[in-house]
């Protein structure tokens, strides 16, 4: 009876004052948290939705904990030091902490692996250095790169750990950059392992969808719509523009799957496998992503031009990006059986193979 308890109470958006209202006199300690990067943990290390909320908390000298959601990436193992540490550190005065998690998937037991030696491990073991940046870094963000590295080491045996670590780092970059050009706010409106949101929301996001889907805010992006009516009309573009994310994206790609082929040795440990065939696979997804996004960029040219050859254009991207998906299907086949995702919908490599198939036809009928 005489033990405090910490109340959170979970806001939305900014209704401090309805909080108040019912819960001002209650008598223990009071705080209150906030879904910080919305749904999109892996977005952007520079975060901005929060304003209005750390306002309405002065009133009352309160801190906010941040709800990190990660609603981006479950099957694939992701690790960027630089990421975590600059979205740490760009965490606001007001924080109180932060907690992380995801809506809808429970982080037990790995149940998808078809392989026998993996299958049915933790998740926090399949995902062990991820979890582990978050935490060391978020208890002392200058924690050196030498012991991050020494534990990486540990987990992962390679003859080559120093270029097997880089890559992986590279690889990391690509889901971030594409979910802060695609941007979907919250779980069922989008996964980008599968490039799908909930059925009734649309399901499979195609090529016509990433014409004049929104960037994320306040990231100095332009999508594809605008650019091409900023094009076309002699306007000044400072954003980073369609064309430029995409050459981004296939030189991490690029690098990425390069670098692999030097680290496929027979000699390397089980799970350093598996993290080669996640690094191969994240690399042929942002293939697919970076020539999605040129086709929509040509598309967008077609509909205010209707100039033959922009359609072409686009139809020429959306092959390769035929082409990517099924190497991303075939490297994550190989490993992983098909799930339900409980916001998005089905996760399966085959399905979205078909998906692609018809955004070819798509196009090809304009």
């Amino acid at each position: 009876p005489n033990r405090k308890i910490n109340f959170i109470h979970r806001v939305w958006h900014s209704d401090m004052e309805q909080i108040m209202k019912y819960w001002g006199d209650y008598p223990d300690t009071f705080d209150v948290s906030f879904k910080y990067a919305k749904a999109r943990l892996y977005s952007s290390p520079s975060i901005n939705f929060y304003d209005e909320h750390i306002e309405s908390m002065k009133k009352y000298g309160l801190k906010s904990w941040w709800n990190l959601r990660n609603d981006d990436i479950f099957v694939h193992r992701w690790a960027n030091t630089k990421y975590v540490r600059g979205f740490i550190a760009n965490m606001p005065e007001d924080t109180k902490g932060y907690y992380m998690g995801s809506d809808g998937y429970v982080w037990a037991r790995e149940f998808i692996s078809k392989n026998p030696e993996l299958s049915g491990e933790y998740e926090f073991d399949k995902h062990k250095f991820r979890f582990m940046l978050w935490g060391r870094l978020g208890y002392n963000n200058k924690l050196s790169e030498d012991i991050i590295f020494k534990t990486f080491k540990k987990q992962y045996v390679s003859d080559d750990a120093e270029l097997l670590f880089n890559t992986w780092q590279t690889a990391s970059k690509i889901i971030p950059q594409v979910n802060r050009f695609h941007w979907r706010n919250w779980d069922a409106d989008w996964s980008v392992e599968s490039c799908r949101a909930r059925e009734k929301l649309g399901g499979f996001r195609d090529v016509f969808d990433f014409v004049d889907n929104p960037v994320m805010q306040n990231q100095n992006l332009i999508n594809c719509k605008d650019y091409v009516t900023k094009s076309l009309g002699d306007e000044e573009i400072k954003e980073t523009t369609p064309v430029q994310v995409t050459k981004r994206l296939l030189n991490w790609c690029n690098i990425a799957l390069d670098n692999t082929k030097q680290l496929t040795k027979e000699n390397t440990s089980i799970q350093t496998k598996a993290l080669i065939d996640d690094i191969k696979a994240m690399s042929y997804l942002g293939v697919f992503y970076a020539h999605k996004i040129n086709a929509a960029t040509q598309l967008a040219f077609y509909y205010q031009t209707n100039e033959y050859k922009h359609k072409k254009n686009a139809l020429n991207h959306m092959n390769n990006a035929l082409v990517a998906v099924t190497e991303y299907a075939n490297v994550s086949n190989s490993n992983y059986h098909s799930q339900m995702l409980a916001r998005p919908g089905v996760l399966n490599w085959n399905l979205m193979v078909n998906e692609v198939k018809k955004e070819v036809v798509a196009v090809s009928n304009l």
